[in-house]
């Protein structure tokens, strides 16, 4: 039994999986899990993909560390990404999800556990997922992504290129990537949700 209940906000935009939940959420027990409507409240954001990338803004100021992702369109290598974007990502429910994962899966996150199937666990340790991206390397992912080469990308981050050329080597170990295309190639979906953490980033240092 969980105490007093965890209250979970239901992000989804793809009408398909908010009419699948809307038909587990009646399988959950009421008094262990309450489905509430204000994010900031909310112990853990139950998201799917729209809606993580349309409010990723919103969902960064809401301060909520245990989101869980339902997943039907990113690939492993793209899922690998995403979890060093944004480590308040906790689980992931893929296409199996029946109403007892779903249950399993809030529990587990709520206790402060990850909830992620084995192979895709597997590949997080082996691109070091957990060890995120700094402001530096944010930036120099978005440059990359204009198509900016390294003498360019020095020159907007006043730095050397040598410099430029290490913050590129710590995103590639990160990536399991070999080269500048790589990054392009396994970020260019991010393009939009790594602008928004740039910005937040930008704004949370001119406060200090």
């Amino acid at each position: 039994m969980v105490k007093d209940g965890i209250k979970v906000f239901l992000g989804i935009d793809h009408q398909f999986i908010k009419e699948l939940v809307a038909l587990y959420i009646n399988q959950i027990p009421s008094s262990e899990i309450q489905f509430i409507n204000n994010m900031n409240e909310a112990d853990i954001l139950l998201s799917d993909v729209c809606f993580l990338f349309n409010q990723t803004e919103a969902i960064l100021d809401s301060q909520n560390e245990k989101v869980v992702l339902l997943n039907y369109t990113l690939k492993s290598n793209e899922i690998l990404i995403l979890l060093n974007l944004l480590p308040s990502i906790k689980g992931i429910i893929d296409e199996n999800m029946k109403p007892d994962t779903l249950y399993k899966a809030l529990v587990c996150v709520d206790r402060g556990e990850i909830w992620i199937r084995r192979s895709l666990l597997h590949q997080s340790l082996v691109y070091k997922v957990g060890t995120n991206f700094s402001p530096k390397e944010l930036k120099i992912i978005w440059f990359i992504l204009q198509g900016k080469i390294n003498k360019e990308i020095a020159r907007e981050l006043d730095v050397s290129e040598q410099t430029v050329k290490y913050y590129i080597n710590s995103i590639l170990s990160k990536i399991g990537g070999s080269g500048k295309l790589d990054i392009a190639l396994r970020f260019c979906r991010f393009k939009d949700l790594i602008e928004v953490l740039i910005k937040k980033e930008e704004t949370v240092a001119k406060k200090v």
